[in-house]
């Protein structure tokens, strides 16, 4: 394979970032950055999941291909999970778990590389807009960014797991339990409705902090961080390239948010619009004409090389490698 990598890679910061720096093999020094965003969940440098490893594949096959240069880290939940876990509930956000980390390392490595790209994965790839408008980054990558909010996606994929997986356990009480919780938060977030359930429901996260009455069990300031990324409304305003990448095969992120993500951007000429027929929400091949299930995920598979080809090509030309 033709890489050159600094395994171990560690950037002593407040909160301490371990990571592995992949370069090309080739005599002249990239001169560009690409640092890798995770999705939900407490992730790994190589993002994987079940037989499926997203930031491995993608670095290894980007460095490849042209002269640059890729970041993988641990993430912060994943290096730090218990600190992480023990903060308050208010300090529990995105901000704290992903976004902060991020910036702190694009001002890292601002000073050793002229121009430094973003790739983000899922909720990663939802937080692209917040990073770019927010840092020197130059340009952003989205693969399989949803367009809603987290708390409708999870309605809506519990659906479909109940429907089309069986095996993932799912039963009508959880998902009309998860519906009322969603009800819930979403009750607190829109400050108005009925004053009396807005009441009982305030008096109700003041007692038991409401972790175990929300979806996930995730606190309120969380889901409250991830509507103040103000993500579609800074995509449709970003003066720089993005490359927003589908599956159209993904059940976790289907193509009515792709689509929806078009419509929006539809007047923006920084984006641009990649969706692929046999790929899922991790990037791999299934069968055309059905959206995936999870059990395919424990599949041990590859990122196909048309998909980091389109990649490449996005960010040679946009970086002008």
């Amino acid at each position: 394979m033709n890489l050159e990598i600094s395994k171990d890679l560690t950037i002593e910061l407040p909160w301490s970032v371990n990571g592995t720096l992949f370069k090309p093999a080739r005599n002249s020094e990239p001169k560009a950055l690409l640092i890798l965003v995770h999705g939900s969940g407490p992730h790994g440098r190589e993002e994987q999941v079940g037989g499926v490893r997203v930031f491995s594949d993608l670095a290894a096959g980007l460095v490849e291909r042209i002269n640059l240069a890729v970041f993988s880290f641990d993430k912060r939940t994943f290096t730090h999970q218990s600190r992480f876990a023990a903060l308050p509930e208010e300090e529990i956000t995105v901000f704290n778990e992903t976004i902060d980390e991020v910036l702190t390392l694009v001002e890292h490595f601002q000073s050793q590389y002229e121009q430094i790209a973003l790739l983000g994965h899922s909720l990663g790839g939802s937080c692209i807009p917040y990073l770019l408008a927010n840092s020197s980054a130059s340009l952003g990558i989205m693969l399989a960014a949803s367009y809603s909010p987290l708390e409708d996606l999870i309605i809506r994929q519990m659906r479909y797991l109940l429907k089309y997986a069986p095996e993932s356990g799912l039963t009508e009480t959880i998902v009309e339990t998860t519906a009322k919780q969603v009800e819930t938060l979403k009750l607190l977030m829109a400050g108005s409705g009925d004053n009396e359930a807005r009441a009982q429901a305030q008096s109700e996260e003041k007692q038991k902090r409401l972790s175990s009455e929300l979806p996930l069990g995730l606190p309120l300031p969380y889901f409250q961080s991830l509507h103040k990324l103000n993500t579609n409304a800074l995509a449709k305003a970003l003066d720089k390239p993005v490359l927003l990448v589908q599956g159209e095969r993904d059940y976790q992120v289907n193509m009515d948010e792709f689509e929806a993500w078009k419509e929006l951007l539809s007047a923006n000429p920084n984006f641009t619009f990649r969706s692929y027929e046999k790929l899922n929400h991790l990037f791999v091949e299934g069968d055309i004409g059905a959206l995936s299930v999870p059990s395919e995920y424990a599949q041990q598979a590859n990122l196909p090389a048309y998909l980091l080809d389109d990649i490449a090509d996005f960010l040679k030309k946009s970086l002008k490698l």
